[in-house]
């Protein structure tokens, strides 16, 4: 479907990028990247450009006419807890990239939202349940669906996903739960461990792959799409798991007090409309996922 399509990925020094990019090899795809710093990743053209720069990504837009696009150049709360900068970049800069691409024809762009768009005070979330982000970083995705969603209306071709929690390999130097996890068992210190009954819907990184491929190949336009395995884990599930798979393990787990928060206590999505519109599932158990992300960790194995 992608082979000799030129497809513009921003942000493919991340950790979903990095995977993202390597499979549109694989497709044979002509691949362009953007990012802030120079890429490590290897591209038709790579583009060091700031998303907020709309000049400047305009010139680029102008200069590739990409046929798709894979917009995953943001910032994270854990990055940023600056309010300013994560809207600066996650909603400005999404902003500045579909205006850059109102001027030319493209088959698709998907941009990739977050569950956190949702209100924590519910336990599942469809893509109907109403948003109400009680982060920064929610609500900086949240202002820059809407962009998307302004596009869209006047024609445009985009779809938005909202994944739940993705993890796998690659991921290591991250600051997300379950790459600090491993980096403790790996390298020795504590974890603190709040509670440990909270939930989340962990999503591989290869099945969330698959779903971009698979929406590349439909015809469907226009739509928001739930993605994770409409499965709950606890983090103290997570925990046991990889207490078992890190065998020669150095850190330990400290219980700590429970502090209150604006993260979710509950995360668990709802696969009703991608099922039904792509056939997709994910396949890879957590099990499975985590055992594949120790195997592939890129520096020495447990």
């Amino acid at each position: 479907m992608l082979k000799n399509k030129k497809c513009l990925v921003t942000g493919s020094n991340g950790f979903i990028g990095r995977h993202l990019v390597d499979r549109l090899h694989k497709e044979e795809a002509i691949v362009y990247s953007l990012n802030r710093t120079s890429s490590r990743v290897k591209t038709y053209q790579q583009y060091i450009v700031d998303i907020r720069d709309s000049l400047a990504i305009h010139k680029v837009i102008q200069e590739i006419k990409p046929e798709y696009i894979f917009h995953f150049a943001g910032s994270t709360l854990r990055e940023s807890p600056e309010q300013t900068h994560l809207i600066d970049i996650n909603a400005f800069g999404t902003k500045n990239v579909l205006n850059a691409l109102s001027s030319i024809k493209y088959n698709l762009l998907i941009y990739p939202s977050t569950s956190s768009v949702y209100n924590n005070n519910y336990s599942i979330f469809s893509e109907d349940t109403e948003r109400e982000p009680k982060t920064i970083y929610g609500t900086s995705k949240l202002l820059a669906e809407e962009s998307c969603l302004e596009h869209i209306k006047f024609g445009k071709t985009i779809i938005i996903v909202r994944p739940s929690s993705i993890y796998g390999p690659g991921q290591e130097d991250g600051t997300m739960f379950i790459p600090t996890l491993m980096r403790v068992f790996k390298e020795g210190g504590t974890f603190e461990l709040q509670d440990g009954k909270q939930t989340r819907d962990y999503l591989y990184i290869d099945d969330f792959i698959q779903l971009l491929m698979d929406i590349t190949a439909s015809n469907m336009r226009g739509e928001i799409l739930n993605c994770g395995t409409g499965k709950e884990r606890t983090l103290e599930e997570v925990v046991d798991l990889l207490s078992v798979l890190c065998k020669d393990k150095k850190g330990k787990i400290v219980s700590v007090p429970f502090r209150e928060s604006t993260d979710y206590l509950h995360q668990r999505v709802d696969l009703t409309k991608v099922e039904a519109l792509l056939g997709w599932k994910a396949k890879v158990s957590l099990e499975e996922g985590l055992e594949k992300t120790i195997k592939l960790w890129r520096r020495n194995s447990f």
